[in-house]
């Protein structure tokens, strides 16, 4: 009984540091935005907890699952690398062994499936606050324009500045297969979306509207400060424990 206790403790230990490890690099891609306001919970970011929470405990309101779809539909939420991957290497390895009983387990366990939800709500929040922002300045930039229209803009700029597995090639997506490439798509994303941010900052400061020019300039600061600042703040901290 104590080996089981202490195996439970040590699992529940380990799943709320890989929450957290989630949610920390959700607020360094925030902040490699210049999106701030995301890491402050309080502030109109409580809508996007309310839908998150109804999401996690199933509660089924129409209202907020209305809004989660919605956001699944664009592309925004429900994309992180590492659940996609999880995803896929089991439905690879259930083909393999000529079952689905491992999907079906991961699928219909409810206390499995509250764990996942929680893991992708980490993810979720911060590409949310991200698309809300992005929304904001387009609509300034270009009020005469159809909110259909900027809100696919918007989803685009955050599938392609914040890590989206839906944006990983099918050739790395193949490594999948490799018992030494499986987990290949994240630094590959980070790659890509350490581009985009510098790409989409170039746009906006280049485009001759005050509001995108504000805002390239905001998200080309973000990105500076998270490149130097995380690094340094990993050898302070490194040095400190010694």
């Amino acid at each position: 009984l104590r080996y089981k206790g202490a195996a439970q403790a040590s699992k529940t230990v380990y799943s709320h540091v890989t929450a957290l490890r989630n949610i920390i690099g959700g607020a360094q891609f925030a902040v490699a935005n210049g999106n701030l306001s995301a890491l402050n919970p309080l502030s109109k970011n409580r809508g996007h907890m309310k839908i998150l929470y109804n999401q996690i405990r199933g509660l089924g309101n129409k209202e907020l699952d209305e809004v989660y779809k919605k956001y699944v539909d664009l592309g925004v939420i429900n994309t992180n690398v590492k659940i996609n991957q999880f995803r896929e290497l089991i439905k690879i390895s259930s083909e393999d062994f000529g079952t689905n009983k491992v999907t079906k387990i991961m699928e219909n366990n409810p206390v499995l499936k509250g764990m996942e939800n929680f893991y992708m709500a980490g993810d979720d929040y911060f590409k949310m606050s991200g698309f809300v922002k992005e929304l904001e300045i387009l609509k300034k930039a270009r009020p005469n324009v159809s909110v259909d229209i900027l809100e696919r803009e918007a989803a685009d700029i955050i599938q392609n500045t914040i890590p989206n597995y839906d944006r990983v090639s099918k050739g790395l997506k193949k490594l999948n297969y490799l018992p030494i490439g499986n987990f290949i798509s994240f630094p590959a994303e980070i790659m890509r979306t350490s581009y985009h941010i510098v790409k989409q900052a170039s746009k906006e400061i280049n485009s001759g509207n005050t509001a995108l020019r504000n805002r390239g300039l905001q998200r080309l600061a973000g990105f500076t400060s998270a490149m130097v600042g995380v690094g340094e703040a990993s050898k302070l901290s490194a040095n400190l424990l010694g």
